[in-house]
């Protein structure tokens, strides 16, 4: 099995959060992966934070993001973005909020791997997804 991790669920591992930081040890590295908007999202978190932080930040995203697969978009991700984000619209559930969690299930979507979030709410109304949720336990599994 191959597993997305969302960019709350690697923010959980930034702070060493049980179950999710047990339970992802229990994982071969090769089949952990980030995507890049993931990526994108954890810089600009560093960015944001405090002078003094940027630094620190920067040395523990180094650490951390190097143990991953990352997997950036290409043809089949940025069909799956438009078919998603036409889905949502159809249904009225699409909101500007939540363009980087449509990438991110497109990403999941498009490579069939199972995305890995902490906010199950951000991905129920998207079609065709295996999600787990490590902050539970037991862990949360859902097929949409």
């Amino acid at each position: 099995m191959i597993y997305l991790l969302d960019t709350n669920t690697l923010i959980a591992l930034f702070h060493r959060r049980e179950p999710t930081n047990t339970y992802l040890r229990t994982k071969k590295p090769e089949n952990l992966f980030l995507s890049g908007v993931t990526i994108g999202e954890i810089f600009y978190g560093i960015e944001k934070s405090s002078f003094e932080s940027i630094a620190k930040n920067r040395v523990a995203r180094e650490a951390i993001m190097t143990q991953f697969q990352h997997v950036y978009t290409d043809q089949s991700i940025s069909e799956e973005y438009g078919k998603i984000k036409a889905e949502l619209s159809a249904s009225k559930s699409y909101s500007p909020n939540n363009e980087n969690d449509i990438w991110i299930a497109a990403h999941a979507r498009a490579k069939s791997y199972i995305l890995v979030t902490e906010n199950l709410k951000d991905f129920q109304s998207i079609q065709g997804l295996s999600i787990e949720c490590w902050a539970d336990n037991p862990i949360k599994v859902i097929q949409t």
